[in-house]
């Protein structure tokens, strides 16, 4: 049993528990409905985790609480944010929750659902439904008469437009109900259940929604069906269910709420389901007519028979429609009596006629024509049916009714004819006529064909008569006239005919479009202009006074204004109206006529038009002002072809045309109310009042003053007369035709006015017609030329046709003529200007000042035409200055480098040097062709020179001296004899020394070819030459080949040639200070380009296309970086881009900066909705490449970009570093005393490799071998012991073993340096003087040996480097030995130069670059010149050819050790054309800085010298290091005998420029006058144009000849005579070659530079003239030809100024004289009187000659074809298809006989009957040679054959000292 202690039992009651508050044991506390006793001391958190509290490190929980007692409690309403226990009672919708978990209530309540447990269900009534109320679940509302019970809290709506639909899967239905919102509203909310009138039916609502103006059926339901009359249907009325409405004869009642469903059954739209007939009727719709709209029910006439509508038709397009069963029901069947048949008319089915005399009924509707009569009508259908039939004859019914018999049946296409035919008499003045079809009818004069009929004798210009003109008895007078009556609007030819006679015309005469002036027979209708009308010469001011009057009397007719006509006016204002339908109709019968009511509207305007009238009449003033009385200003015509849409000027318009006669008769009124005392003639007033109406009312239809200011003109010809007026203005189709034309005069300009001629003034007799302006469609020329044919025209001073293109602004601005001839004295024939075409079949001028005329960009093309006697006969002036010229740059860059020569020579007649005109620039690669006698060169292209000069440009001289100079020296023989410091010349050399001296002497074949030097003296007894080496002004022979053995013993075989020394200035030698590293000692140093490999790159640049679905992507790319150059690859292609788009990849994402940025330009996209890039293009250049230089210890490297600033990296291991190479992008290092090395792409990290052995590595070297054609890239190290070798193919990663083979007197030797060169490696030892070649057979390298017997006693030389340069290797010792070798075989001596002369020094180093090797050394402590050294220097040494040295001061001392030379950009942003090359010399001592040192080769050339001017200046070293900017280059040509200097072009320097190529096999049996040698690499020479040819980039078109060129900066001219395309440049502009005249000459330059800018105008002014006649051109006008007297007695010849070409114009021609001469342009000439054929050498191409007949000696066939002829006097093309011309072979003979001549080598020959050689002088006729001089026989076989002879000889020597024989 319990025990219970009461004294313990304390419990504390607190009340609600709460957070935060401290509870000690045996508190209690009320949670929820339940009581809790606190078991443990606790400050509260949250009661459900002081329930589950476990102490830390524990598993048992230790609750803070016990319940005592389960209880509830009502909270009432759920609420947010609010604290639940457990047991907690809420009341949610109606029902009671229960809380099963304590919690804090989120704002909506579904959210804590499952914190809740329904205790007792319910529901809660909530009245109407409410926006934005929260409802919980069994809340109940009404909503449109239904009651709703909420199935899910939440919160409503927020606006009353989403209703409780919005959430209506929330509610469920608790019961159904209706409330009635009466009539449906717009914009009105609905609910479903809701009940609305509409129409006169019930609707009940289906689905909640809010109004729009037209109800939408499918959201209601037909509740209660009512009706409701809306009258007649209306297609734009809604109409509800039960709308009661008539349509046709027919009453509907509506089915379903519906617009614009048409009631009844429809052709269009079956509407059944939308309407019901609920009566049947119908409706008299009168006489079926097509295009009505007919209703069902309705009951019409048709045919004479009544139908009804069965359904809703209109017409459509067919004769059958209402015969068509299913729109119509035949009521009464009848017919219609429509009288006699005619054409024109529509029938229909049952119509009757009369026709010949028979009764026929349409049996189906047509329109009647002379295809459907009735009857036989020929077309094979019947379209009438017989009712009574009559006969022929009573088809004449009224007097003057023809009976026509056999009329074609045209359409029947058989030529079938019709029988007896009636034609019904006309009305008078009608034309009996042949109708298009073959019909006869009646039609008006000139209907059938328009022509208008001109007799100046009978004509008379009657206004009144409506026929005049047309009808051929009633013509008009004046040409002018009928060209008013052809421009009647009708868009039809028309042509004016004339008789014979003499027109005397008002000019000009505007002729309309598709108008011919046609005269008679052989030109007989003369036209002249009229002569100033006598009566009007002081009309004038009365004129304008009439104008002025007419002003304010025209202002108060268009304003309705009143006003009082002058007295004697006998015209009333016409008042004008318009017929208006008002749309109201009289009743039927009996009381009216049932037809419509019509207004009758007065036609009235406004001021804003009268303004216009005042303003066109003023300006009309103005004009005779100006034009007459020669005061004020003339008036600018203006004008339009729109018609004017503002009534109140369409309206004035008539008003003035209605009161023409008012306003006649006002005039003269006024005239003779005003002006009583002048007499006028009133004929030509009231014609004049006539058309200044018409001109005023055109010009306020199109607004303007184009028609009064015309007026305006013609009055002026009155008065002034029409010989200074143009005559014809011509439009398109126009034409003239048999007409003579005369009259028009004017004066010449003055003299020098024009460049060549002085221009008429006069007018012109046709002309273009300029109307109104440019803009003037009514008057271009859009369909056919204006035609001239068989056209007469005399006259002065004026021309005969002129076409100006800049009077239209399109069209073809062109006339063609045909038979015209001209007879102009001082006049043009045809001039042509601005653009504007003719064509001239026939044309021909007399007299002319300029027969054809081109200017301005004018185009006469001419055929069989003359221009006889006058000043010019053709001349094309200029170019069309409207044109915007092509511009594209001059382009000299398409050339690859050129080689002028291939000096060859000595024993086997190899190649010794290449000699370039131009060494072109930026290459990298070059391969040669060899072309001659000799066989099996070969070369690498191993060296190209940065700033370096790639060609000698010879220029203009100073004060236009020519170019070239004048009177240097070239003089050749063959020597007697010669030995290594002299030579003995010709001994019939006539020379003195002074002519001599300072002249290179080059011996050029036979022994010792290749030798050269400079004349130090000459003895001109002996003729002895003492020779002085260029390279050091020492006694000897330098050589081509530097280095070459130079010959002992010169033999009489070989020859010389003495020329001008052109000696170049040497390049700039500068130095700085390098920084690398301090306190480092570095072991090598190297240059080389860098690689990398870059993946998915992403390219920045938003595109400019679209996408669909996707996002707008960058793509992202793959680039390879190898020296300057990227490859870049797409790998994904983005989004969003469109063609032309461009992007950037950035430099500083290639390990590289801005500078060296990609830009990416897309070519193409995919055809989708990512639109990514396909394919594109990429331009920018990698960064250049780098020096790296690695410590002797340790694992310092350090690299720079510019030698100058370094930054350090580290190997992958320290060691003794004791060389590193560079090549294809790869570093490669190597140490000694290991196995490993080092590689890396970029010189900053670097990656270590193993070799074959662990050795002492000494030397690595790369090279680029050449095996079966495939180049390898392979890095060679060397070791000083073992015999150890190794190779690399793949950028130092791994090595392989190719060991040296065991040689000399050791079986290991030290090889201690290996270079590459001349496609093989050559290393040396320091043992046994050995040099090994190794040689690349694709897989490995394979050594021989090879000793350098480089001194006599061959004494062991301590090699330590070697270096390949400039066609050689050179060895050198560190005791300042020097060996050198052509191919790594065989050696020769050379020795460094020592400081006192004696002292030996230590050379540490030899590398070469770009034409120099540069040595390094220090004294290692040695005494020199007395004084104790202690090693460092302050010097290096130079060396173009290892051989000749130059000491060079660097600034400072130090123990130079290692060099090395690079040549990367200046500015590090382009290709090779900014290279900048540069030595890094290192110091070994930490205690000294590096240098930087900037120095080259010198330049090398030769003259080349021809009639004593130098034509060319061969390169044979281009030179490198030159700054021509800073430091310009000079040079000097030594010549004792030049009388004009040679100026050269110094600033032709770049980078990339070719060197010498290195040979491998200089070949055998060549010869420098037969050998030609071409180039094909990746560079280009760039080559100033002189002479035809000029190469132009950027064209966007391929032009044809006669184009004319500017250059940018250069006055001249030039006319482009051929084209060849070049290429298509990037972009799709073309790259074309221009043949040119004039030539370009040297002096044009710079305006010739590559990059300049030209413009092209390709519409030049131009005559084009075939199979023409110039006729004594040049003789003058009609008085000075004084023809016939010209060819009387004695007659002279004139200046011919047959052509003549103006500023860029061209006249092409092919042409004859008066003496028959026969000419192509300037091209080809024969004169018919001797023979004698001219071919123009500076325009005809004979590069298509297969043959040439001369003299009757073929040429040509199968034999030898001529391709050239050739001025050359040195034959230096030997070739067998070139021509020499006699200058030639003069200039030739001059040269090499009179002095001698090398070349002129011979076995023997003969002169006369003479023969010498090869061993004997004889004679081929058998007789005595006599030689009246002493002479010698010398040498071993010299002598005397035959006995008689010699007895002779012998005798005469005894006879001639005195000694008798006998």
């Amino acid at each position: 049993m319990a025990e219970f202690k009461i004294s313990r039992i304390r419990y504390t009651w607190k009340g609600p528990w709460t957070t935060a508050t401290a509870y000690i044991i045996d508190d209690v506390v009320q949670y929820g409905g339940s009581v809790y006793i606190a078991l443990r001391g606790h400050t509260s958190a949250t009661f459900k985790d002081d329930v589950d509290y476990i102490p830390p490190g524990d598993t048992i929980a230790q609750p803070a609480w016990k319940k005592m007692s389960d209880g509830r409690a009502f909270r009432g309403a759920w609420a947010a944010a609010t604290t639940y226990y457990n047991g907690d009672i809420v009341d949610d919708g109606g029902t009671l929750w229960i809380v099963a978990t304590g919690h804090t209530s989120s704002a909506d309540f579904n959210t804590d659902i499952a914190n809740w447990a329904v205790y007792v269900p319910g529901a809660d009534w909530g009245s109407d439904w409410t926006v934005a109320t929260r409802y919980g679940v069994g809340d109940i509302v009404n909503y449109g008469g239904i009651v709703y019970k909420c199935s899910t809290a939440h919160t409503s709506a927020a606006t009353t437009a989403l209703g409780l639909e919005d959430d209506q899967f929330k509610w469920s239905t608790y019961y159904y109900g209706k409330t009635y919102k009466g009539a449906y509203a717009d914009a009105t909310r609905y609910r479903a259940q809701d009940l609305v009138k509409y129409g006169g039916s019930l609707l009940r609502v289906l689905t909640g929604h809010t109004s729009t103006a037209n109800i939408t059926t499918a959201n209601f339901v037909l509740e209660v069906p009512g009706r409701k009359i809306q009258g007649q249907w209306v297609g734009t009325t809604y109409y509800a269910i039960g709308d009661v409405v008539q349509h046709g004869g027919y009453v509907y009642q509506s089915q379903t709420n519906n617009y614009a469903r048409t009631p009844g059954d429809s052709i269009y739209q079956p509407s059944e389901v939308d309407w019901a007939v609920i009566s049947k009727g119908i409706n008299l719709a009168g006489t079926w007519a097509t295009g009505t709209q007919y209703k069902t029910g309705d009951v019409v006439e048709r045919g004479g028979s009544i139908y009804v509508a069965t359904l809703d038709s209109t017409d459509d397009g067919s004769s059958l429609d209402y015969l068509d069963a299913g729109n119509w029901e035949l009521i009464i069947q009848g017919q219609s009596w429509k009288n006699s048949w005619t054409t024109a008319t529509v029938y229909a089915v049952g119509d009757v006629i009369t026709y010949r005399g028979s009764v026929y009924k349409a049996n189906v509707e047509h329109t009647a024509s002379s295809e459907n009569f009735p009857g036989d009508n020929g077309s094979g259908f019947t379209y009438w049916d017989l009712l009574m039939a009559g006969a022929d004859n009573v088809g004449l019914v009224n007097p003057g009714d023809l009976l026509t018999f056999g009329l074609s049946r045209t359409i029947a296409g058989d030529g079938s004819t019709l029988g007896a035919t009636n034609v019904p008499i006309d009305t008078a003045e009608k034309l009996l006529q042949v109708g298009p079809n073959d019909t006869i009818e009646y039609d008006n004069w000139g209907k059938s064909a328009r022509y208008i009929y001109v007799d100046p004798i009978i004509g008379v210009d009657d206004r009144s008569n409506a026929n005049a003109g047309i009808d051929p008895f009633k013509p008009v007078k004046t040409i002018r006239y009928a060209a008013e009556i052809a421009d009647d609007g009708v868009d039809a030819h028309n042509t004016i005919q004339l008789t014979t006679g003499l027109f005397e015309e008002i000019l000009p005469i505007s002729l309309p479009a598709k108008t011919v002036v046609l005269g008679d027979e052989i030109r007989s209708s003369k036209i002249k202009p009229k002569l100033a009308i006598a009566s009007m010469a002081s009309d004038a001011v009365y004129r304008i006074a009439v104008s002025t009057h007419l002003q304010g009397v025209i202002r108060n007719i268009l304003t309705a204004a009143a006003f009082t006509k002058q007295s004697g006016n006998t015209a009333d204002v016409v008042v004008i109206t318009d017929a208006i339908p008002t749309g109201t109709f009289n009743p039927g019968p009996p009381t009216g006529d049932g037809l419509e009511i019509i207004d009758y509207v007065q036609v009235t305007s406004d001021a804003v038009a009268a303004n216009l009238v005042d303003n066109g009449l003023s300006d009309y003033n103005q004009y005779i002002n100006f034009h007459v009385q020669s005061t004020g200003t003339d008036p600018v015509v203006s004008g339009t072809n729109t018609i004017t849409d503002q009534t109140n000027r369409l309206n004035a318009a008539r008003m003035i045309l209605a009161n023409k006669d008012f306003l006649m008769k006002e005039a003269t009124a006024y005239l003779d109310n005003t002006f009583s005392d002048y007499v006028y003639d009133s004929a030509i007033y009231n014609d004049d009042m006539h058309r200044i109406c018409n001109a005023l009312a055109y010009d306020l239809r199109y607004e303007g003053n184009y028609r009064i200011l015309r007026e305006g003109k013609f009055y002026k010809s009155m008065v002034n007369g029409s010989q200074l007026s143009d005559m014809f203005y011509v439009r398109d189709a126009c034409g003239v035709r048999q007409c003579t034309l005369d009259g028009l005069t004017g004066t010449l300009n003055p003299p020098n006015v024009f460049e060549q001629y002085q221009r008429p003034t006069g007018p012109n007799y046709i002309s273009l017609d300029p109307g109104w302006g440019t803009a003037d469609t009514k008057v271009w020329i859009t369909t056919r030329s204006p035609y001239i044919q068989g056209v007469s025209t005399f006259g002065s001073n004026c021309t005969g046709q002129k076409i100006d293109g800049s009077l239209h602004a399109g069209g073809n601005k062109s006339i063609v003529s045909n038979d015209f001839t001209q007879v102009i004295s001082d006049g043009i024939g045809a001039h042509v200007l601005n653009n504007g075409r003719a064509e001239l079949v026939s044309v021909f001028t007399y007299y002319a000042q300029v027969g054809y005329l081109a200017e301005n960009g004018g185009i006469i093309r001419a055929t069989n035409g003359n221009c006889s006697y006058g000043y010019i006969g053709a001349l094309a002036d200029g170019t069309d200055p409207t044109e915007t010229p092509i511009t594209a740059t001059i382009n000299n860059r398409q050339e690859e480098a050129q080689i002028v020569s291939a000096f060859a020579g000595e024993v086997n007649d190899e190649i010794l040097a290449l000699e370039f005109k131009n060494c072109g620039q930026n290459y990298t690669s070059a391969n040669y062709t060899f072309v001659g006698s000799g066989a099996n060169a070969a070369v690498l292209q191993e060296e190209t020179r940065d700033d370096a000069m790639f060609e000698a440009r010879i220029v203009t001289g100073q004060a236009s001296a020519a170019a070239g100079g004048g009177g240097f020296t070239l003089i050749g023989n063959n020597a007697q004899t010669g030995n290594a410091t002299t030579i003995t010349i010709a001994t019939n050399d006539e020379n003195e020394e002074a002519n001599l001296l300072g002249l290179r002497i080059i011996l050029t074949s036979g022994p010792g070819t290749g030798q050269y030097g400079y004349v130090h003296a000459y003895n001109s007894t002996t003729k002895v030459v003492t020779v002085y080496k260029e390279s050091d002004a020492t006694p000897g022979w330098d050589h081509v080949v530097a280095g070459k053995p130079i010959l002992e013993q010169l033999l009489t075989g070989t020859t010389y040639r003495f020329e001008p020394r052109v000696v170049f200035d040497a390049p700039p030698f500068s130095h700085a200070v390098s920084t690398l590293d301090a306190g480092t000692t570095w072991g090598d140093v190297a240059y080389g380009e860098t690689s990398g490999v870059f993946t998915s790159i992403s390219a920045t640049g938003a595109g400019t296309g679209t996408t669909i679905g996707v996002p707008a992507a960058n793509p992202t790319f793959d680039i390879v970086k190898l020296g300057k150059d990227y490859t870049v690859t797409l790998r994904q292609g983005g989004a969003g881009y469109a063609i032309g788009d461009t992007l950037t990849i950035l430099g500083s994402s290639l390990g590289a900066g801005t500078d060296n940025n990609i830009t990416i330009t897309v070519h193409s996209v995919t055809d989708d909705s990512t639109n990514s890039i396909v394919t594109f293009e990429h331009s920018g250049f990698a960064q250049s490449g780098r020096f790296v230089a690695v410590a002797n210890t340790g694992t310092t490297v350090n690299y720079s970009l510019n030698g100058t600033s370094w930054a350090t990296s580290a190997l992958p291991s320290a060691g003794v570093w004791k060389s590193v190479a560079a090549g294809n992008g790869k570093f490669v290092a190597i140490k000694d005393s290991a196995a490993v090395g080092a590689y890396s792409s970029n010189g900053n990290q670097w990656t270590a490799f193993s070799l074959p052995a662990n050795t002492n590595w000494t030397d690595v070297a790369y090279g680029n071998p050449i095996h079966d054609e495939v180049e390898s890239n392979v890095f060679v190290a060397v070791a000083s012991a073992g015999n150890n070798a190794a190779i690399s193919t793949n950028g130092g990663a791994t090595w392989s073993a190719a060991n040296f083979p065991a040689a000399g007197d050791s079986t290991i030797n030290e090889w201690v340096s290996v270079t590459y060169g001349a496609g093989k490696f050559v290393a040396i030892a320091n043992s046994n003087n050995l040099a090994a070649i190794g040689t690349w057979n694709g897989t490995t390298i394979t050594w021989a040996t090879y000793i350098m017997d480089v001194v006599a006693d061959s004494t062991q030389k301590d090699w330590n480097r070697v270096a390949f340069g400039n066609n050689r290797f050179v060895a050198m010792s560190d005791t300042g030995d020097i060996g050198y070798s052509f191919d790594g075989e065989t050696w020769y001596p050379a020795t460094m130069p020592l400081i006192d002369g004696s002292t030996i020094l230590q050379w540490n180093d030899l590398k070469y670059g770009q034409g120099v090797f540069m040595a390094l050394y220090d004294t290692a402590g040695r005494t020199i010149s007395g004084d104790a050294t202690s090693g460092p220097v302050q010097y290096i040494y130079t060396s173009p050819d290892g051989i000749q040295w130059t000491e060079r001061d660097i600034g400072q001392i130090g123990n130079w050790n290692r060099c090395v030379f690079g040549n990367p950009d200046a500015d590090n942003t382009d290709g090779l054309d900014n290279r900048k090359g540069r030595w890094v010399v290192l110091d070994r001592d930490v205690k000294f800085s590096h240098k930087v040192v900037y120095t080259g080769a010198t330049i090398k050339g030769r003259a080349d010298v021809t009639a004593g001017s130098i034509g060319v200046v061969k390169l044979w070293d281009p030179g490198s290091g030159y700054d021509p900017v800073n430091t310009p280059v000079g040079f000097t040509v030594i010549d004792p005998n030049n009388t004009g200097e040679l100026e050269m072009d110094m600033t032709r320097f770049a980078d990339g420029v070719l060197a010498q190529p290195s040979w491998t096999n200089r070949g055998t049996a060549y010869k420098t006058s037969t050998t030609t040698v071409t180039v094909t690499g990746d560079g280009f020479a760039d080559i100033i144009p002189v002479g035809k040819f000029i190469t132009v980039s950027g064209m966007p078109v391929v032009i044809g000849p006669g184009a004319q060129l500017r250059l940018n900066g250069n006055p001249e001219l030039y006319t482009v005579v051929v084209i060849e395309q070049e290429s298509v440049d990037t972009g799709g502009t073309f790259t074309l070659r221009f043949r040119v005249s004039p030539e370009l000459k040297i002096e044009d330059d710079p305006t010739t530079d590559h990059g300049n800018s030209v413009t092209i105008n390709t519409r030049y002014s131009q005559c084009r003239i075939s199979n023409h006649d110039f006729l004594d051109i040049g003789t003058g006008n009609f008085t000075q030809t004084n023809y016939p007297g010209l060819y009387v007695q004695n007659y002279i010849s004139y200046p011919e100024n047959e052509v003549q070409e103006l500023n860029g114009g061209r006249v092409f021609y092919s042409s004859t004289d008066q003496s028959g001469n026969f000419r192509v342009g300037e091209l080809f000439a024969v004169e018919q009187s001797t023979g004698i054929v001219t071919i123009s050498a500076d325009f005809f191409d004979l590069a298509g000659l297969t043959e040439l007949a001369l003299g009757g000696i073929r040429v040509g066939g199968t034999g030898t074809v001529i391709r050239e002829f050739s001025t050359d006097p040195l034959f230096i093309a030997d070739s067998n298809n070139i021509i020499p011309t006699q200058r030639a072979i003069k200039a030739y003979l001059t040269n090499r006989l009179n002095v001698g001549g090398a070349d002129l080598l011979t076995a023997s020959f003969i002169a006369g009957t003479v023969k010498i050689g090869p061993n004997e002088i004889g004679n081929t006729a058998g007789q005595a040679v006599n030689i009246p001089v002493m002479f010698e026989l010398q040498g071993p076989k010299a002598g005397i054959g035959g006995s008689y002879l010699a007895q002779a000889m012998f005798y005469r020597s005894f006879e001639h000292k005195g000694i008798r024989t006998d």
